[in-house]
């Protein structure tokens, strides 16, 4: 049973994390939308889809390398130590983005009459050429493996990275469901996920900080 919870729990943050890194406008978001809005909501489902199969590819390879830097004491040191300047520069830098003038998206139509432009497989290459799926769940990764939140098991990781493409997926579906609402917003306001995952970000770089000087202060006793 306590197993079981276990793995709920694991479920549970990685869907959390992933449905919350999926709130700030990017490629995969903002064209789910488009598509929905010019070609219907079922053709931008299955964008979302192709999109989900290679962030579950991308998120278990970083985490298994993640597991590989937190199992060993000197890489995790320093990892550690790096941690903080990422987490800080990562919040300033969304703090930054939501202060931005928005910009206006454009986003080609997709065509149905070439195998590879199929909404399936353009939503592969989407989240495929996405710079920051790689560094955004090794960063986290290590930090849940050196925190002990995420077991080093296969079978954790598997789950954690089920949760994380339920995370994504259900967001993009809430985008496709109120496409036009969201689209709107994110064109012409401020978005205030943007702020809060900054600040989350910032939370979290100030906490390691923390307990990296604990343990610099708990091993001179």
């Amino acid at each position: 049973m306590e197993f079981l919870i276990g793995l709920v729990l694991v479920f549970a943050l990685g869907f959390g994390i992933s449905f919350a890194g999926s709130i700030p406008p990017a490629g995969v978001n903002l064209t789910a939308i488009r598509i929905s809005m010019e070609q219907g909501k079922p053709q931008a489902l299955w964008f979302s889809f192709g999109a989900i199969i290679v962030e579950a590819i991308l998120c278990f390879a970083a985490l298994r390398f993640a597991s590989f830097i937190a199992s060993h004491q000197a890489i995790d040191f320093w990892i550690k130590w790096l941690a903080v300047p990422v987490f800080l520069i990562m919040g300033i830098a969304e703090l930054r983005a939501s202060k931005a003038a928005p910009v206006e998206v454009e986003v080609k139509t997709i065509k149905k009459n070439h195998w590879w432009k199929t909404n399936f497989t353009y939503g592969m290459f989407v989240c495929g050429i996405n710079p920051l799926q790689i560094p955004f769940w090794l960063v986290w990764g290590t930090f849940f493996y050196a925190k002990g939140w995420l077991p080093y098991d296969l079978v954790s990781t598997l789950v954690f990275v089920v949760g994380s493409v339920c995370g994504t997926y259900l967001l993009l579906y809430l985008f496709v469901v109120y496409a036009a609402k969201v689209l709107s917003r994110i064109l012409t306001g401020n978005l205030s996920g943007k702020r809060l995952i900054g600040y989350v970000f910032l939370g979290l770089g100030l906490l390691q900080l923390g307990q990296n000087l604990w343990d610099i202060v708990t091993r001179s006793r």
